[in-house]
């Protein structure tokens, strides 16, 4: 495994990390799949308290039981919970169900225009003030919401945003991108594979159950899968002369970003395994620009 700084923060995290959201639900393989990430030196993990109605935190609180050291916990304080007692609140309920002491990183999970940052990030400094939280850091947030959150604090910094993006969304490279380099704020990249279109195993005529989360994101209709495969044979055929898959190639071209770590989303341990092989080697600059010309080319 592979580590850097996390933004302005001493939390030495590796390059990709584990989400939890567990969209698929909460198994009996859900504790051995956080433990495998963690045996294989992933210690950057995600949870969040919305997450399985707080499941998702009770699992990793069992995953990580004897092993506190080997992890960087982050976890978010949901969009609906931003007033100044509620984010307290919220905190206990996190770390009582990771049973912790001290959150690693703790994250509005979501702007809320109805209560002002001022507040918010108030009750962030008080939790740090207590020891309850070591770095506060924000997600889904723009440049005029990052700056108003940062000269809230009167004590700390912004030491992350977690914000979708991989190569197909790179909405981020317009101004939050270029705005976290600047200020030294980590991003945290969701959805690195881009909801599973990245892994390869997806094809032109693939069809998905309605009903399904997939079967209203644009991604996965029409012109949008049929451009975006193009893209994907490109990602295999350079991962072939590699041995790498698609998505380890998707996930390495994020994480040559020195502020960008990955996080993945995994329903087995192969998928831990596999997704874990994407670091520990780079991707040329000819590579880079073969991925970029194609990019463009579907523009």
């Amino acid at each position: 495994m592979e580590y850097k700084r996390l933004g302005k923060s001493d939390l030495e995290a590796s390059l990709v990390g584990l989400g939890t959201a567990f969209r698929r639900g909460i198994s009996q393989d859900s504790v051995e799949i956080v433990r495998r990430a963690l045996d294989l030196g992933v210690n950057l993990i995600d949870t969040a308290e919305i997450y399985q109605e707080g499941r998702s935190e009770e699992e990793m609180g069992k995953a990580i039981r004897g092993r506190r050291k080997d992890a960087i916990i982050v976890t978010k304080v949901s969009g609906e919970h931003l007033r100044y007692d509620d984010v307290l609140k919220a905190a206990e309920g996190s770390l009582r169900r990771l049973r912790i002491g001290t959150i690693d990183l703790y994250l509005v999970h979501w702007p809320n225009p109805n209560v002002p940052l001022k507040e918010t990030m108030g009750a962030m400094e008080t939790l740090v003030r207590e020891g309850k939280v070591r770095y506060i850091g924000v997600s889904n947030f723009n440049v005029p919401q990052m700056r108003e959150a940062q000269e809230a604090l009167t004590r700390s910094e912004l030491i992350a945003n977690q914000v979708e993006y991989n190569i197909i969304k790179r909405d981020i490279e317009d101004e939050i991108l270029p705005y976290c380099r600047r200020e030294g704020i980590g991003i945290i990249a969701y959805s690195p594979l881009a909801r599973g279109l990245l892994t390869g195993d997806y094809k032109a005529e693939v069809e998905i159950p309605a009903g399904h989360w997939r079967s209203k994101d644009a991604l996965f209709r029409g012109e949008s899968i049929a451009k975006n495969l193009k893209l994907v044979e490109a990602l295999r055929e350079i991962g072939a002369h590699r041995g790498k898959t698609a998505g380890q190639v998707a996930l390495n071209w994020l994480v040559s970003k020195p502020e960008v770590f990955a996080l993945f989303g995994a329903s087995s341990v192969r998928q831990v395994e596999e997704n874990c092989g994407a670091v520990g080697w780079r991707l040329t600059e000819e590579e880079l620009n073969r991925i970029e010309s194609i990019v463009k080319m579907g523009d």
